[in-house]
């Protein structure tokens, strides 16, 4: 989701601006210094850089998140910022988020007065960090005390590598371990080319994107963009810019439950659907919308490529492991039932009367009321 293991080369990647308009981090950190409203309730920044930020978007999150803000507070390893993003919740997350701001400084809580789509609420946490690494935090996932302490130390040793993170077990909604998650990518490879073929491969489940990250690095990326998939291609890009190191215990939590997000592409409803209707939850603005995510997806692999330092054998080989992305898990039938639903969306608009979106005036379409384009895939994202 990198030419040479070294630190120059995450100068060379070119930054774009994050989706849905989110402020960058100077522009928020103004608004802070000139006393506008940040959303800001509690804690303002610390006195003193940390060495770790770890940022907590939460919407409606009071089944976990006391839990989830409690794996952070146990950590072994101390100096670091928690930052939690409460996008306009109408449960008692906002009551948790204060009770916790209120016992420990280094909680900073911010809500926003109106909801905005999940991918501004990730962005926005990482736009609020002070820290020289980064950790973003789900509210239904935990770790174990020692994680920051032991992935950290990795990134220290290593000066090459980007990205450091865990074993992972995959818990339920009692945090009982239901399972482990025996994964293991060469992602430590000196070949960038590597590297990239299997973060874009469908074998793991992007727990990664849930590891200790460099800061400077991170904040070169688009970070998470508005369409399904964009934590694959993020690591992607990541894995161009140096390794990613592995502490071998299990000491990520990944929680599984009925109410999460990742439940509707295991959705047998909609089957060759579910990329647009998660595109939806990444954005409510891509609803209806004629899109291509698969073909987004391949777009952004390309972009990653183009957009670091590589000597022409590595770039070459990276161009060659897309190619044969096309060609595995039936990628290439995935981009045609793009094609195939953008041309029955045509079709079915050209027939009924179109609807007008009380926002951009522009016609909606509901995807659920398509007919279903037959693929047999092997694996589902």
């Amino acid at each position: 989701m990198l030419g040479t293991r070294n630190s120059r080369s995450n100068s060379q990647l070119k930054s774009r601006d994050a989706a849905n308009d989110l402020p960058n981090r100077s522009a928020v950190c103004s608004l802070i210094s000139a006393g506008l409203d940040t959303g800001l309730e509690s804690n303002p920044s610390l006195d003193t850089k940390p060495t770790v930020s770890i940022g907590l978007p939460v919407y409606n999150g009071e089944n976990f998140l006391a839990e989830a803000i409690e794996s952070v507070l146990a950590q072994t390893f101390q100096d670091y910022e928690l930052i939690l993003s409460d996008n306009a919740s109408t449960d008692r997350t906002a009551e948790i988020c204060r009770h916790y701001a209120s016992q420990d400084r280094r909680v900073r809580y911010y809500r926003s007065p109106a909801h905005h789509s999940p991918t501004w609420n990730y962005n926005r946490v990482f736009s609020l960090a002070k820290g020289s690494y980064f950790k973003w935090a789900a509210h239904d996932d935990i770790f174990e005390p020692t994680f920051i302490e032991k992935t950290l130390a990795l990134l220290i040793q290593n000066p090459a590598a980007v990205l450091s993170f865990s074993g992972v077990d995959v818990i339920d909604e009692e945090a009982k371990t239901i399972l482990p998650y025996d994964v293991v990518l060469a992602t430590n490879s000196h070949s960038p080319s590597c590297r990239f073929q299997e973060m874009i491969s469908l074998k793991h489940r992007c727990y990664d994107i849930f590891g200790l990250i460099k800061t400077d690095v991170l904040a070169q990326t688009p970070l998470i963009e508005a369409y399904a998939g964009s934590d694959r291609t993020l690591l992607a890009r990541l894995s161009l810019l140096g390794s990613f190191e592995t502490v071998p215990e299990p000491l990520f939590k990944a929680r599984k439950h009925a109410k999460q997000s990742i439940a509707m592409l295991r959705n047998p409803r909609h089957k060759h659907l579910r990329l647009h209707d998660y595109a939806a939850w990444f954005d409510p603005d891509n609803k209806g919308k004629i899109i291509f995510p698969n073909w987004r997806i391949f777009e952004e692999y390309l972009r990653a490529i183009r957009a670091v330092s590589l000597s022409k054998k590595d770039r070459l080989m990276c161009y060659f492991v897309v190619t044969r992305w096309i060609f595995s898990n039936q990628n290439w039938a995935k981009l045609g039932r793009d094609l195939a639903i953008a041309l029955l969306q045509i079709f079915s608009r050209l027939r009924s009367p179109l609807s007008e979106d009380s926002k951009t005036h522009q016609p909606s379409l509901h995807l659920g009321h398509l007919p279903a384009v037959h693929v047999k895939e092997k694996a589902s994202r």
